[in-house]
């Protein structure tokens, strides 16, 4: 039988994440619990935290419903509504996994962003301790007026810079593909690398480098550049 117990962020960050706290020494930071109100079993090593629960790490916070916690595994799970907030994003996804011996949460059916951006996925890894949001199935990407998909997106918070490979674009007319493409926010531009092929009216555009500017108007193509105008019909 369960007992209630009102406890500490610190009491369930021991419980939860024993790896975490052996690399507290190492690391600036390690990933705290936070909730009002939690059930321990005895018999089987679980805590049923009632009511808002937050994962904390760093400026990364997971606001969730509710969360189940294996304290034998050191992992936590919650579905529903979850919140995911940093710096000036915010984001929803519908189920987070935890597992702090890798330090790393999954996130389901992920969408959001701020002003000027936004991103969806099918599945989010957020790497703790890398820094790294990567957008793993089906990523979407949008940058003020250009839109970009690809194999995968990854975000850096620590640098505030978005990667992302094997990608394809559109933008006001234009669309494209390239091997790469790089985002530093605040820049009005963004960088497409390796084997670049944009395309707009029939005209082809080719070359190894291409920065583009986030409303679409300017592009220029660099390296071994090739140019293909459509004929007059």
């Amino acid at each position: 039988m369960g007992k209630k117990l009102c406890w500490l962020a610190v009491v369930i960050l021991f419980l939860l994440a024993e790896s975490a706290v052996l690399l507290a020494e190492e690391e600036p930071e390690t990933v705290v619990i936070r909730t009002s109100l939690a059930e321990y079993d005895e018999e089987t090593g679980k805590i049923r935290a009632e009511g808002e629960s937050v994962i904390e790490w760093d400026r990364v916070k997971i606001i969730c419903p509710f969360l189940e916690i294996d304290s034998q595994k050191g992992e936590a799970w919650s579905e529903g509504e979850i919140r995911i907030l940093w710096d000036d994003y915010s984001v929803r996804a519908t189920s987070v996994h935890y597992v702090s011996q890798e330090n790393r949460a999954w996130l389901q059916k992920t969408e959001g962003g701020k002003t000027d951006i936004f991103f969806a996925a099918d599945e989010v890894l957020l790497d703790f301790s890398a820094s790294q949001i990567r957008l793993e199935k089906a990523p979407f990407l949008v940058i003020q007026e250009v839109e970009l998909g690809g194999k995968e997106i990854v975000y850096f918070w620590e640098e505030q810079v978005w990667r992302a490979s094997q990608i394809n674009l559109t933008s006001e007319g234009w669309k494209g593909k390239a091997n790469r493409a790089i985002y530093q926010e605040g820049n009005d531009y963004l960088e497409l690398l390796e084997k670049v092929e944009v395309e707009k009216e029939g005209g082809v555009l080719q070359g190894e480098k291409m920065v583009m500017s986030l409303d679409g108007k300017k592009v220029r193509v660099e390296g071994e550049v090739e140019i293909n105008l459509p004929l007059p019909q």
